[in-house]
C-alpha cells in the first residue's frame, strides 16, 4: 500500500516547516465540490464573526494614527485555489 503524499500551497514560502497539519473530511450531501467555493465562504467578511469583523475595522481606523499603512481591502481575497473538481 503506497502512502499518499499532500501538500499544501499555504506552505510554499517556508522552505521545511517544523510542523504542518491536515484535515480530511467527507463532505456533507448537497455540498459544493468545488474547493473555490469552499475557500470563498471561509474567507469571506460575511463569514467572520462580527466582533472579528468589527476588530478589523477599528484596526483599519486606527492604524494611520500610528503611521502604518490600512491593510488592503483585498486582504481576505483568495488568491489561488488548488484542487481537483468532480
Amino acid at each position: 500500500m503506497r502512502t499518499p503524499v499532500y501538500w499544501s500551497s499555504a506552505l510554499e514560502d517556508i522552505p521545511a516547516p517544523d510542523y504542518a497539519d491536515m484535515t480530511i473530511g467527507v463532505l456533507p450531501p448537497g455540498a459544493p465540490h468545488d474547493p473555490r467555493v469552499w475557500a470563498a465562504g471561509l474567507f469571506s467578511l460575511r463569514a467572520m464573526p462580527r466582533w472579528i469583523a468589527a476588530a478589523l475595522a477599528l484596526r483599519q481606523l486606527l492604524v494611520p494614527l500610528l503611521g502604518i499603512p490600512p491593510a488592503p481591502r483585498d486582504t481576505f481575497r483568495v488568491g489561488r485555489v488548488e484542487g481537483r473538481r468532480r
